[in-house]
């Protein structure tokens, strides 16, 4: 089995640079890891390091016992139905193994600016991503404030980006957030477009992030996304799969169960200058980072 894995990775890799979206992504993930060797592309060198006796010795050491696991259970029962079944299975487990902390790597998105063109392939098309960036402080306040710009950050970009301008298509707004190793937050803006209108959209984009700077979101944004993250969030409540993740996110980052729902009153707080000042602090232009996928050049 170890064999026909390397094997076929090996046949992966080879073919690997022949799509230029390969080639792109492992170009934006080395630079978004602060060029780390962890997040260098895959290649035949590495793969001819593996070996099966030292994979399965590493995963002996840290799946030997139970000490370090934190099971979390989420579904349609009860404490007394529940508990024998974890007594059983769980609580025979050996628990030898002391907890670890978090290590920072320095696997963070780099700060200051840069623009990186990759040229590859033939289509006319271009793929454009932008990225902004920088330190917070993680708390549940400022996690809604992430998520709101966001969510209005994408209904003004595809207002002016797509149906305005006409020019773009796909157009997507993302935002990340963690606690550890060190409170980081980044935005990322990225669409399709053709390849002589990539400079000019994202000036375009540049001037959107301007005027929230400026103005701050509408009052009809703001309340957009008050009511479809309410919308949202209650059907979420009704699912396994939300709970399971948001209670494995609270005990990895060390918070009370409790905070889960401590949203819905910071929810009935937001106010369009509070989201002014969240994008005056976090939609800066002092870390940016620009990449393009671009044909070819003949």
């Amino acid at each position: 089995i170890f064999n026909n894995i390397i094997n076929n990775s090996r046949e992966l890799i080879a073919n690997r640079y022949s799509d230029p979206k390969n080639v792109f992504t492992d170009t934006v993930n080395y630079i978004m890891g602060n060029y780390n060797y962890r997040k260098t592309p895959p290649s035949i060198e590495k793969l001819n390091q593996l070996n099966l006796e030292k994979l399965y010795a590493i995963y002996k050491e840290r799946f030997s016992d139970a000490g370090g696991f934190t099971f979390v259970f989420v579904g349609s029962f009860n404490n007394d139905s529940i508990r024998p079944l974890l007594e059983k299975w769980l609580g025979s487990l050996p628990a030898l193994s002391k907890r670890e902390t978090a290590r920072d790597l320095g696997i963070h998105i780099p700060a200051g600016q840069l623009t990186k063109k990759v040229y590859k392939g033939t289509e006319d098309k271009a793929t454009v991503k932008m990225v902004f960036s920088g330190d917070y402080a993680f708390n549940s306040e400022n996690n809604l404030l992430l998520t709101a710009l966001k969510e209005v950050l994408t209904i003004k970009i595809t207002q002016h980006l797509r149906e305005d301008e006409s020019e773009v298509y796909s157009p997507n707004v993302q935002v990340t957030y963690n606690k550890y190793p060190h409170n980081r937050y980044a935005f990322t803006v990225s669409f399709g477009c053709a390849p002589a209108n990539a400079d000019h959209l994202m000036e375009l984009v540049m001037k959107e992030l301007a005027v929230l700077r400026q103005n701050g979101p509408t009052q009809e944004d703001l309340d957009k996304f008050i009511a479809e993250y309410k919308r949202v969030r209650e059907f979420q409540q009704t699912q396994n799969d939300y709970w399971l993740t948001t209670l494995l996110n609270t005990y990895q980052n060390n918070e009370l169960p409790s905070e889960i729902y401590g949203n819905d009153k910071l929810l009935n707080k937001l106010k369009t200058a509070s989201l002014q000042k969240a994008a005056q602090k976090y939609l800066t232009e002092s870390n940016v980072l620009k990449f393009e996928l671009l044909p070819e050049q003949k």
